[in-house]
């Protein structure tokens, strides 16, 4: 998300100011309790998830964090997970849907 703001700020300075203060305003105090790190247990993931495959570094670290808290990771794209053997579901595909 941060990387969608610093985005948004380099190229639409005015909107960008607005998704800067609705993010550190907003977003961050409402899932500041929920954010998990990226720590050494994540980053040893990682370094599995980059040889010799070399997954996309977005996908992978968000991977790696989430397999080393022991969570699964809600996406429509599960095919950037699954083979780096994540755990992930599509939520658009449950059995409701």
């Amino acid at each position: 998300m941060e990387r969608s703001v610093v985005t948004k700020e380099r190229t639409d300075i005015a909107r960008g100011k607005i998704l800067r203060r609705w993010f550190e305003e907003r977003v961050l105090p409402t899932f500041a309790d929920r954010i998990l790190p990226f720590d050494l247990p994540a980053a040893r993931i990682l370094a599995t998830f980059r040889v010799p495959e070399h997954a996309p570094l977005d996908d992978a670290l968000i991977g790696a964090v989430a397999q080393s808290a022991g969570m699964t990771i809600a996406t429509r794209n599960t095919k950037h997970f699954e083979p780096l053997g994540v755990a992930c579901f599509n939520p658009w595909h449950g059995p409701n849907r």
